[in-house]
């Protein structure tokens, strides 16, 4: 039973306040309603006003030959910047609802300024004039008030900005989030050397995060995790497609960020009448911030918050942990988790024997049938070329039962294809985003699974010595070759390709021209570039596409209007339906896109194995899955967006193949595995250990796993017949991947 905050009363009469007046309170789904731009005359007024009070007093200060009070027109001038943002963002039409926060916001500046202009003043006068003890303990009295109401309100600031239901955390999260950043308060207090200068990092930074996680939430359905703040160049590169819309909640965030840096230009030291005492007191200061900021990393570092504070982390959807128990809590968690986590008794030489052990019960078993022997005497021959294409975004919706009522039945060549070699439901580690991590499991064969959640590889690890399907290849007298039309620092990859052992990266920079649709480069394009390669060059090649067409977000008008799908989902909003008819538009034009490719790979007179799958699912269908199912459990629920869709083709008969179109459940990291497998090509040891291991766990991801008998388990879980194969999935896979990038 979670406790609730009492200030719940004053958060909702405020959530309540700062919307329109119609009745209705923030967690209610209402319409938007663009703010007049008219209104942007209110945070001008208001920033014209405390312009002209720092003038006045400035003027008077020089008249009198007084010292310019530089420090208060500092803090001054930082109140402006969040009036110019929301009144910028008011012109553009691009506030909506919120008229009443304007006034929030208002108030909130001109108290501020009041403080820093009149308040800090007289209570610094008073203090300094007071005896040495006295002004000691009036000093430290002041500003521990000051922090404690500067935690509490950045804490809100985060909150409000992108929970709705943040009234709801209970208190010892609650607790937990202010004494964490009372901590580091207090650290930069004393680094500052006891200044509110430095101190102002903190509202700032809470109030970044908010807004930044209320638009994360808002078009990717997902929480911040901490690899995305290493990600935060990659987002910025890709976030061209959304329309950045300020809400109540975001307006009354800079509200009390105005409120915060007023109370912070309070704390300044008492002047010290004797300059000896001067260096003393920085050696001092510096001193004491050493000892909190280690005492506080190793504190709050060691704590086992799930334990700590009674409560369980989603894995299937952080975010709704991130609501629960606040952003502060739930990010900490996953911090703590950023270490790959050693299994319990792990030695090397164990992991290896396991890993050996299920290799020769592969061969042993399908690794010496005819099937297998004859394809590798033709794999030997041929040399086939092999193409992995990462669509971003594709997949079959129709997976939702609504959408198939509302007559969807998913891309139509793609569905149609009758000559895959296998082809079926890939269970993905993200959903709405990620793409890094779907490419990572397919490229290693490892699972962020035993990774962790929250975390992208490619920003974390240095993969010099990881094996990857690149490397075995070139091995094999491959050439190496990933394309992506998009920056090529994004997630790293113009370092992480290489150490994974592709020879050449095409980016954005070698699609000079190409045509585009949506969001990006069109697929057709980058298939183009596939074939100039197999036509150029009749080497065997690995050639690895990521495709950027099908990005979020999937606003109205980004496609052609005489493509437009036009499904309405019964339950679903107007806003769902109008993205998911964007999406699908998309995914129908990379259907056509793919039909020309095979096209032309069937008649390119060599041998091609292609493997195509879609990364995630979009962030249109997160927004779907909630507002259709909003009751059902959190595993099924996850279980219907952590899924994508794959297949393997080839343009030539393989070798001992008795079937087409095998459907199989499988995992991104299991894919290369399979398609070698089913190819004749040679296996690494610890390729055939997955394979083998797929009798009892036929597939896993990031927040569970499928067992043999067909039900879903979590990762932890106890009452699992297949304990002891995720047990030795974990040991290989530590092996084999953490035990080289730690």
């Amino acid at each position: 039973m979670f406790l609730e905050m009492p200030w719940k009363g004053y958060s909702n009469l405020l959530l309540n306040l700062i919307c329109c007046n119609r009745g209705t309170s923030m967690t209610e789904d209402i319409p938007l309603e663009i703010t007049s731009s008219d209104m942007a005359n209110l945070p001008i007024f208001i920033a014209v006003l405390i312009v002209a009070t720092v003038v006045v007093r400035v003027y008077f200060s020089i008249k009198h030959n007084e010292k310019p009070p530089i420090a208060r027109v500092f803090w001054c001038a930082t109140l402006l910047i969040p009036l110019g943002m929301v009144a910028a963002w008011i012109t553009n039409q691009l506030l909506v609802n919120e008229d009443n926060s304007l006034w929030v916001l208002s108030y909130s500046a001109l108290g501020a300024a009041a403080v820093i202009l009149l308040v800090e003043p007289l209570v610094s006068g008073l203090i300094d004039q007071t005896d040495l003890a006295t002004g000691t303990v009036a000093c430290i009295c002041r500003d521990i008030l000051v922090i404690a109401a500067v935690s509490a309100l950045s804490f809100v600031s985060l909150e409000i900005a992108c929970n709705e239901t943040f009234y709801r955390i209970p208190a010892n999260s609650f607790g937990f989030s202010v004494g964490l950043l009372a901590t580091v308060l207090l650290s930069l207090y004393l680094l500052g050397q006891r200044h509110g200068g430095v101190m102002a990092l903190v509202p700032v930074a809470c109030c970044i995060l908010g807004i930044a996680e209320h638009f994360v939430i808002t078009f990717k359905g997902e929480a911040i995790l901490p690899s995305d703040i290493l990600a935060l160049g990659t987002a910025m590169e890709v976030s061209e497609g959304y329309e950045f819309t300020f809400t109540a909640g975001i307006v009354t965030s800079l509200a009390l960020l105005e409120i915060s840096l007023g109370l912070l230009s309070l704390i300044r030291p008492r002047k010290l009448r004797t300059p000896t005492h001067v260096f003393p007191a920085i050696a001092a200061n510096l001193c004491a911030f050493l000892l909190v900021t280690v005492v506080g990393l190793s504190g709050f570092s060691s704590i086992d918050l799930e334990q700590a504070l009674d409560f369980g982390f989603d894995r299937w959807q952080p975010i709704t942990t991130y609501a629960s128990q606040g952003f502060i809590t739930s990010f900490t968690e996953m911090v703590n988790e950023l270490p790959i986590e050693k299994p319990e008794g792990y030695t090397p030489d164990e992991a290896q024997s396991i890993e050996q052990e299920l290799a020769a019960a592969y061969d042993s078993t399908y690794g010496s049938s005819e099937q297998r022997a004859a394809a590798v005497a033709q794999f030997n021959e041929i040399k086939p070329t092999i193409v992995a294409v990462m669509n971003e975004s594709f997949s079959d919706l129709s997976c939702f039962e609504q959408l198939q009522a509302a007559g969807y039945t998913g891309p139509a060549f793609y569905n149609s294809l009758p000559d895959t070699l296998v082809r079926g439901t890939m269970l993905a580690s993200v959903t709405g985003g990620g793409t890094a991590n779907s490419e990572f499991e397919f490229l290693t064969g490892a699972t962020t699974a035993f990774v962790g959640l929250g975390k992208i590889p490619y920003q974390l690890y240095q993969m010099n010595g990881v094996n990857s399907l690149a490397k075995d290849l070139k091995e094999l007298g491959y050439t190496a070759t990933a394309m992506h039309p998009q920056n090529p620092v994004n997630y790293h990859r113009d370092k992480i390709y290489q150490q994974l052992g592709f020879g050449d990266f095409l980016s954005i920079g070698d699609f000079e021209g190409a045509p585009c649709y949506h969001a990006g480069v069109c697929d057709y394009a980058t298939y183009d570039k596939i074939l100039d390669l197999l036509r150029t060059d009749e080497a065997p090649q690995f050639i690895f596409d990521v495709t950027m067409q099908n990005h979020g977000g999937y606003d109205y008008g980004t496609v052609p209007a005489e493509e437009l799908t036009n499904y309405w989902v019964e339950g679903a909003s107007e806003g769902a339906n109008s993205a998911l008819n964007t999406y699908l538009t998309c995914i129908n034009a990379s259907d056509r896109d793919l039909e020309y490719f095979i096209n032309e790979l069937r008649n390119i007179g060599r041998p091609v194995v292609l493997v195509f799958f879609g990364d995630h699912q979009p962030s249109a269908a997160t927004t779907l899955n909630d507002e259709l199912y909003p009751q059902e459990d959190t595993a099924s629920h996850a279980f219907r967006v952590y899924q994508s869709t794959y297949f393997v083709w080839a343009n030539y008969e393989i070798a001992g193949n008795t079937e087409l179109n095998v459907y199989d459940t499988v995992g991104a990291n299991e894919i290369a595995a399979i398609t070698l497998n089913k190819i004749g090509a040679p296996l690494t040891d610890y390729q055939k250990a997955l394979l083998a291991t797929r009798s009892d766990v036929p597939t896993i991801n990031v927040a569970g796993y499928l067992g043999a008998d067909g039900l879903r388990y979590n990762l932890e879980s106890e009452d699992s017949p297949y304990t002891s194969t995720i047990d030795k999935l974990q040991r290989m896979q530590y092996l084999e991947f953490a035990s080289k990038v730690q």
